[in-house]
């Protein structure tokens, strides 16, 4: 939200990444097996009433990922492929199918019937497993190291350079595809840059004369670089002006060296070029080599504490506002963490607060308060969440039902 006018990736990109990802799904074999879990969940008696909002819930959360696959079919330019990596109610109904399937084995007595539940069970785990196993074991980083060390080192530059003038890195790494390679550039530069930057860096994809004579670079070779170019240019445009910093990096840029050949003066370091703007107080500090990968154990560690950030931070929301006993309100804590903290943040941007250290902690301190004040003052009437009630305290007003 902080680019005058936001690049948009076109259909085309939408749809190639679509087809890639689906096969990924085996929907042939995902579909059905959902499908029987679905139906299961609704025709089984006996807890209609607590299952019905379940179904609810993991049908529309999977109707999510087919909408948006219909909606890009027909001409939309939605990223379906994303909606549908996040439509987890789909396999949460195939686990649903796989013990819809063992149930009914298991109806009636008999060894045969019940190794044949056992198997069904085993099968669809292992099976799950190994479409997980290939759709993510050929996975690469999308943000290089080096990419990142050096969007760091420019960093170090821009905070010894006086004054707010907006900040344009100057990207091509060449490709079939510069649109994308240019969108990723400008997720790891502002990855790397500390915080208070990131609402005034721009990129512009092109040459640096072109920038410098105040217009779009246009290339013919591939066929997508002048609407890339061109998608990423009324941003730059508008900021002109305003005498812009504008900046090259060698793992940024192909035309890196030739440029600084040509221009020798551009160099303050072997990484940073200045096409424009002041050069540095000091050489700019060599960045620290991003941070090696985690250990499983590191992983584990890091992963539970995230999971206790949340449900602290959503433990006083979900008190005040889900009508059931303490481990569903626990259960369901970090989910409302994650919901009350992402909209803060974005509201807290969308009337300016800067991203820093001390903002960012102000915000989850203020959202983690908020919700615990409202759980001790015994949540707003009319808003809390419907709810069967099951499970609450036995004797307390809300767990009474009325005599039939």
């Amino acid at each position: 939200g902080t680019e005058p006018s936001p690049p948009r990736l076109p259909r085309e990109s939408f749809l190639t990444k679509l087809r890639a990802d689906v096969p990924r799904y085996v929907f042939p074999v995902l579909g059905p097996v959902a499908a029987i879990g679905g139906a299961w969940l609704a025709l089984e008696r006996g807890r209609e009433a607590a299952r019905r909002p379940a179904l609810i819930l993991l049908l529309v959360w999977t109707a999510t990922g087919a909408a948006a696959t219909g909606i890009l079919l027909v001409g939309g330019s939605v990223p379906a492929h994303r909606f549908l990596a996040f439509a987890m109610g789909l396999p949460i109904l195939f686990a649903a199918g796989l013990v819809a399937t063992a149930s009914l084995l298991m109806a009636r007595a008999g060894r045969a019937r019940a190794v044949a539940a056992v198997l069904v069970l085993a099968l669809g785990v292992g099976g799950g497993a190994t479409i997980a196993y290939r759709a993510w074991y050929r996975s690469h980083p999308w943000m290089p190291r080096e990419q990142l060390a050096q969007a760091a080192e420019a960093g170090s530059y821009l905070r010894e350079t006086p004054g707010a003038a907006p900040i344009v890195f100057l990207v091509d790494l060449g490709g079939h595809s510069p649109l994308s390679s240019t969108s990723l550039s400008f997720h790891v530069i502002r990855a790397g840059l500390p915080p208070e930057m990131i609402s005034r860096t721009l990129v512009y994809l092109g040459e640096p004369e072109a920038f410098l004579a105040g217009r779009p670079t246009i290339l013919t070779e591939p066929a997508s670089y002048r609407r890339a170019s061109l998608r990423h240019w009324p941003s730059v445009e508008a900021v002109l002006d305003r005498n812009p910093i504008a900046l090259m990096m060698p793992a940024f840029n192909r035309n890196f060296d030739a440029a600084v050949r040509e221009h020798p003066e551009w160099l303050v370091s072997p990484n940073i070029a200045v096409v424009r703007g002041p050069p540095p107080r000091r050489p700019p500090a060599t960045a620290p080599a991003p941070p090696a990968p985690l250990s499983p154990f590191g992983l584990a560690a890091l992963t539970i504490g995230i999971l206790l950030l949340l449900a602290v931070a959503g433990g006083g929301w979900a008190g005040a506002l889900v009508p059931a006993d303490g481990l569903t309100r626990a259960a369901t804590a970090p989910a409302f963490g994650i919901a009350f903290l992402a909209g803060a943040s974005v509201l807290a941007g969308r009337v300016g607060m800067v991203p820093t250290t001390a903002s960012s902690a102000m915000v989850v301190a203020v959202v983690t308060m908020a919700g615990w004040l409202l759980f001790a003052m015994g949540g707003i009437p009319g808003l809390r969440l419907r709810g069967s009630g099951r499970g609450e305290r036995a004797g307390s007003p809300r767990g009474r039902r009325p005599a039939r």
